[in-house]
């Protein structure tokens, strides 16, 4: 599993970023809640880099706002954390193999 995850470590160091740059301003929280589709209230969480519960966690979040996130990249020009596609799907695959251990 430690194998896999040092293959997407970018994409987990950008997600992880993103997570702490939300969690540092009320204002950025608001402004994505802005570009998320619905009423969802927007709710990201920081994982514990060798939990991979937590990590399944974190990427489950990611994933859920991925469009609110391509998004707010527009918005925000200071949003420097922003995942590529290719990013995204590796994301994607790592979130899928971490669901039987969560």
């Amino acid at each position: 599993m430690q194998d896999g995850l040092s293959v997407i470590s970018g994409a987990l160091s950008k997600i992880r970023d993103t997570v702490k740059y939300f969690k540092a301003s009320t204002s950025r929280r608001l402004a994505l809640s802005e570009c998320v589709e619905g009423d969802d209230e927007v709710v990201m969480s920081l994982d514990v880099q060798h939990r991979w519960n937590s990590t399944y966690l974190m990427l489950e979040k990611a994933l859920k706002y991925k469009r609110a996130l391509n998004r707010f990249k527009v918005v925000d020009k200071a949003y420097k954390h922003y995942l590529s596609s290719q990013e995204w799907k590796r994301a994607k695959i790592i979130h899928e193999l971490l669901m039987p251990f969560y």
